[in-house]
């Protein structure tokens, strides 16, 4: 059957309760998700629906929840939002993962809802939150035109990155191509009475193109917030200093570094740190950082000034939350050309994210295409120096380093993140 490019509702069935069903308006969910997104509507476009899918437990049955806008519709009713209703749900269950699909994008008192949902889960490793929306609530964005009616609700900007900040957790992205698939399987299965067939559109090239211009707007959104977010005041951006001599937030290093990869993303914190450590010294830990961005002087160029100044021998361990740069590459390759003569000189270069990108980026990262030339022959520097990505032992000795603060992580991004860097280093 040919797929129609028009959106037509859904004519209103009883809906099936397969679904949990929390103040619904069942029949109308697929119209209501496929008309979410473009610009110059009025609103409302239909209701804002809510979905809570259980991927890793199929015995638990999923939520389905909607909110009750009023007439003459100028805001949805307050304290009936459909992720109102869905948090409650969630509370009273041991979930793992969870997927939750949105026509629309949280609002911001709906975003502070869900992040303190999800802080109180971060106790749980196995615990991950997945939000997949359509449409962007209510914030006027880069794709706008002067014709259409898009306006911007104070403080729904803000909620949205602050809920990006729970990365690795929670995940807030938009809709892709698969979404599509898989949220037309799960009605379809939960209720069989809705004629999805005709209104099958993901795999449409002009739901694909929307698809891809909300997720650019996401990411211009996150980085209008970012640039101008200053989490914590830093710490010293000149110089390095003994890590005994440190104040200030030790805990947000190390937040910072968890937080940082496997991809580059516009809400990231704007900050590069970088420990040094001499494992067979008696030389004190270095600390410095990139206080204010990428654009600053790195941290890297603080260590190498420190390394050059002074006859350091034996082993080094470099400690980023970022790979370095290409500039810094190249400037660390000629600080090791210039030790090479020194006896036992060697240099451990351990990162916890790549900014580069590379084949498991997505539309939703900002990774920086950016030639990875430079790090490539950095890693080729054997064997004066190894350059490599974190592993379970390197978080424990940077916890023990920052006086054994615990922190939970996970083994599963380290490993993309060391199956990227192995893919650029045989480029």
């Amino acid at each position: 059957m040919a797929h129609s490019t028009s959106y037509p509702l859904i004519a209103p069935r009883s809906p099936v309760m397969s679904l949990t069903e929390v103040s619904g308006d069942f029949p109308n969910i697929w119209a209501d998700f496929t008309n979410s997104g473009p610009h110059g509507r009025p609103w409302p476009m239909g209701k804002t629906h809510l979905i809570v899918h259980f991927p890793e437990n199929v015995e638990l049955p999923d939520m389905y929840t909607c909110s009750r806008p009023v007439d003459p519709y100028p805001y949805n009713t307050p304290g009936v939002h459909a992720e109102m209703n869905a948090i409650p749900y969630l509370e009273n269950r041991g979930v793992k993962k969870v997927v939750m699909y949105l026509n629309w994008s949280p609002c911001s008192d709906c975003s502070s809802v869900l992040k303190a949902f999800v802080e109180t889960k971060r106790s749980d490793p196995d615990f991950f939150l997945e939000i997949v929306f359509r449409g962007v609530y209510k914030i006027r964005r880069q794709s706008c035109t002067r014709k259409c009616n898009c306006q911007t609700v104070p403080g729904n900007s803000e909620g949205l990155y602050n809920l990006s900040l729970l990365e690795p957790v929670c995940t807030l992205r938009s809709f892709n191509r698969k979404d599509w698939q898989d949220l037309e399987r799960l009605l379809d299965k939960k209720d069989p009475n809705i004629a999805l067939e005709e209104l099958s559109i993901h795999d449409q090239p002009t739901n694909d193109e929307m698809d891809v211009e909300i997720a650019t707007d996401l990411v211009a959104i996150l980085r209008n917030q970012y640039k101008g977010y200053m989490a914590r005041p830093p710490i010293q951006d000149v110089a390095l200093v003994p890590l005994k001599c440190m104040t200030g937030d030790i805990e947000g290093i190390l937040d910072d570094f968890g937080s940082s990869g496997p991809h580059f993303y516009p809400n990231s914190k704007p900050r590069t740190h970088l420990i040094l450590h001499f494992p067979r010294d008696d030389l004190q830990s270095m600390y410095t950082c990139t206080s204010f961005g990428f654009n600053e002087t790195h941290a890297e160029k603080h260590a190498i000034s420190y390394l050059k100044k002074r006859q350091e021998t034996g082993r080094i361990v470099m400690y980023l939350n970022w790979a370095p740069c290409h500039g810094c590459s190249n400037a660390l390759i000629a600080l090791i050309q210039e030790k090479v003569s020194e006896p036992d000189f060697f240099l451990e270069i351990v990162f916890r994210g790549i900014c580069y990108s590379r084949p498991s980026c997505t539309v939703h990262c900002g990774c920086f295409d950016e030639n990875p030339e430079g790090l490539r022959e950095l890693s080729s520097m054997k064997p004066y120096c190894t350059v490599r990505s974190f592993n379970r032992q390197d978080w424990k000795d940077l916890e023990g380093l920052l006086d054994n603060i615990e922190r939970s992580h996970r083994e599963s991004i380290d490993g993309d993140i060391a199956h990227d860097f192995r893919w650029m280093q045989y480029q």
